[in-house]
């Protein structure tokens, strides 16, 4: 893509970091209650989450974007395709974690006929 190797890497780092503060909010979301899916026990039921949700986003924004913040820490600035990428990969958690709430309360059951 015509990048040197410092750039290459400084992005795919920002890509890494941003993926991991994606799958942390899904995974938020999701893990409000540990037997429940989110459908069942409201998507706004705690305002709070989101607070703390858009608190994130400007933090990781300012991580990404200031040159302050690139200077020490390395990190490339993104477009919306890593943005994107970084976000769908992190939304696999959200499923994975349903399913896993799906089989524990199958087995449950199971176990308990």
């Amino acid at each position: 893509m015509g990048w040197n190797q410092h750039d290459a890497l400084a992005r795919a780092q920002t890509v890494a970091v941003t993926f991991i503060i994606f799958f942390q909010i899904f995974y938020l979301f999701n893990c409000r209650s540990l037997k429940n899916s989110i459908i069942k026990i409201g998507f706004f039921s705690n305002k709070y989450v989101f607070l703390g949700v858009g608190l994130i986003l400007i933090l990781q924004a300012l991580f990404i974007y200031t040159p302050f913040m690139q200077d020490v820490f390395g990190t490339a600035s993104l477009d919306c395709k890593d943005l994107l990428i970084s976000c769908l990969a992190g939304s696999v958690i959200f499923v994975i974690i349903d399913l896993e709430k799906w089989i524990s309360k199958a087995l449950f059951k199971a176990k308990k006929k």
